[in-house]
């Protein structure tokens, strides 16, 4: 077979376990990760609410006085937009749409926005007679809130000069006003990428670090931190050299703050920052915040541990020299507690996806995954996970040990067979996902080879990986996969059948992969000189 036509059967056949796939760059289970109704909807825009107001009899009026607007009905919508436009009314008439526009069901969003007063609102943000605020603070909250809805609302807020008006607000002397600021341009630059890097480009970032690093009151601190971490969100992410200056600043965040929804959207600024190219993730280690990442693990909260597993997830996706840093720190032991103890769905499946990732790392780095223990936990799971989300990220974790050893084929058997895995990893054969099934069946090749490797070397008859498959319903689990429709499945399942079991049907053989140029095997995963030809194997521990 031509050069050229052995590397086209690689790219169709070979896709489950080479290096770089087993550093979980991996499209599809990456963007499934990422589903999480927290980072998708509370984190990107917020609504602020009645019951949320400061106390209006603090807020003092035009004249100096405590002024308080009554409640409208939406039909008088229009006539309290004409009263915007009178510097007489226009406290009062803001005032009453703010209400309107802070209803928790259903507010009238679309009529405000059909009014035409959006325009006049972002006026009103620099029309506020001098040393009352008022004004201002009732129109940011207005705008704030048609801000928090549809994509389309939030942008007709920036098309009418929004963004900028908000960011002259941040240097308000008035705390409230600059709060709200801050909030209404959170719910900007969480709709888009598009709207996220005109809030970048407005110069947001030197005044939001320095309204964080002076210590606000708790709720301020809270809208700045949540909307740094929109900042920091988004496909495409941020330029790094934009958002750079961040990195120390939520560091030492994290390293001093206790408030839980704080250290939340820290973490989760972190996570962003991690997602993608390794310059952020080497931006974020620099800082100093490994050890202090790693011990969110052990928070009582999903909603500090969840992004703390998402940063180290995307960090250990990155250079063995990142990673090394994560297993320095402690992680392995802190995760498979995880994988055991943790009830919740999420924290468990990335979990075993930040463990598969380091397996997937240096000899080093898959000696201690496995010296950790961290696989008896990944195996029970893989057996006994009640969601088909964790069975598959225990499946990578076992698939990418199995892959880090080929080439000691004793040691593979003697893990495979120290936790049970290869029961549950057949079980895996019957996954709905045709990529599940493809990586275990290269597990299934690289571990039957390895069985005849040792079979070889002792001068025995059996591949005892064969009598293992046998016992297990392997076997029969691989005779059934001749007739699965995906056609990767089909033929590497054939080849197993035909080059280990020899049961296979005659007729098959015309389907089964094609042998190599060196006639010696067929093709299923990377040689071992492929992974691991720059390192030397040293003995693992178990």
């Amino acid at each position: 077979m031509s050069t050229t036509a052995n590397e086209t059967r690689k790219s169709a056949f070979k896709k489950g376990l080479d290096r770089e796939d087993a550093r979980k760059k991996r499209e599809d289970t990456v963007v499934e990760l990422r589903k999480s109704k927290r980072e998708e909807s509370l984190l990107k825009r917020r609504a602020l609410h009645e019951h949320d107001a400061p106390d209006e009899d603090a807020m003092p009026g035009a004249d100096g006085t405590p002024t308080r607007a009554r409640s409208a009905t939406r039909e008088e919508i229009p006539a309290l937009v004409q009263g915007c436009y009178v510097e007489a009314t226009a406290l009062e008439c803001v005032t009453s749409l703010r209400k309107l526009l802070s209803l928790e069901n259903n507010p009238p969003i679309d009529a405000v926005i059909g009014s035409g007063v959006v325009p006049q609102l972002v006026n009103l943000l620099s029309a506020a007679v001098d040393g009352s605020p008022r004004l201002q603070f009732e129109a940011a909250w207005c705008l704030t809130n048609v801000a928090s809805g549809s994509s389309e609302q939030t942008s007709h807020v920036a098309r009418a000069g929004a963004i900028p008006a908000f960011v002259r607000l941040l240097s308000s002397p008035d705390e409230n006003t600059c709060e709200q600021a801050f909030w209404a341009l959170g719910n900007i630059a969480g709709d888009s990428a598009t709207l996220r890097d005109a809030v970048l480009d407005a110069g947001v970032m030197v005044p939001l670090l320095r309204q964080i690093q002076a210590g606000p009151k708790l709720s301020l601190l809270r809208n700045t931190v949540w909307f740094l971490s929109n900042l920091c969100r988004g496909k495409p992410p941020p330029s790094l050299a934009k958002i750079a200056p961040a990195v120390p600043v939520l560091a030492q965040l994290l390293m001093s703050i206790t408030d839980e929804e704080t250290i939340s959207d820290t973490l989760w600024a972190l996570s962003y920052i991690t997602d993608g190219e390794q310059d952020g993730v080497a931006a974020v280690l620099a800082s100093g915040v490994t050890l202090r990442l790693v011990s969110c693990l052990t928070h009582a909260s999903s909603k500090v541990k969840v992004p703390a597993l998402r940063t180290i997830g995307n960090i250990v996706t990155g250079t063995d020299e990142q990673t090394q840093q994560v297993v320095d720190a402690g992680a392995l032991l802190l995760l498979g507690q995880l994988v055991t103890a943790s009830t919740k769905l999420q924290e468990r499946k990335e979990a075993c996806w930040a463990i598969s990732n380091i397996a997937a790392g240096s000899r080093a780095q898959l000696s201690a995954t496995i010296e950790s223990g961290v696989l008896l936990p990944v195996v029970r799971a893989l057996k006994s996970a009640e969601y088909l989300e964790i069975k598959k990220e225990a499946c990578w974790v076992v698939c990418n040990a199995a892959h880090g050893l080929t080439g000691s084929a004793q040691q593979l058997l003697q893990m495979v067979e120290q936790y049970g895995a290869l029961e549950p990893m057949c079980d895996m054969l019957q996954a709905p996902d045709a990529k599940m099934v493809t990586i275990t069946l290269d597990f299934i090749a690289e571990l039957c080879a390895a069985g005849e490797s040792v079979a070889a070397e002792r001068g025995e008859g059996e591949n005892k990986v064969v009598l293992w498959l046998n016992e297990v319903g392997g076997i029969d689990k691989l005779e059934e996969l001749q007739e699965h429709k995906n056609e990767d499945v089909y033929r590497k399942a054939v080849a197993i059948l035909e080059k280990y079991v020899g049961d296979a049907d005659e007729e098959d053989a015309l389907a089964a992969p094609a042998v190599c140029a060196s006639g010696e095997q067929f093709e299923f995963g990377l040689e071992p000189h492929q992974l691991l030809s720059h390192q030397q194997m040293g003995m693992l521990t178990f």
